[in-house]
């Protein structure tokens, strides 16, 4: 998927991903961030927003299904892991 710098690197750090649908799913580390203006700004106010899709070369569905659980399982264990 070609995203910005941005989006890119939130990506790449499972703070964002996209459902089966290409709309924008983010992380509950983001989504705890609500006050944050550059968070309401750039991530906030797109959550739920489709994907522009390429005309070809389209996002595999199983690889971002795998991408959003790896996203979820990162956050549920950081909780296990923040509570000890």
């Amino acid at each position: 998927m070609a995203l910005n710098a941005l989006y890119d690197k939130a990506f790449d750090r499972h703070l964002i991903s996209f459902d089966g649908d290409f709309r924008l799913v983010l992380s509950p580390k983001v989504k705890a961030k609500t006050e944050d203006a550059m968070v309401q700004e750039y991530f906030l106010r797109y959550e739920g927003e489709t994907l522009d899709m390429p005309d070809r070369f389209f996002p595999d569905v199983q690889a971002l299904k795998k991408h959003r659980e790896i996203m979820l399982h990162n956050y549920t264990s950081s909780i296990w892991s923040d509570s000890k």
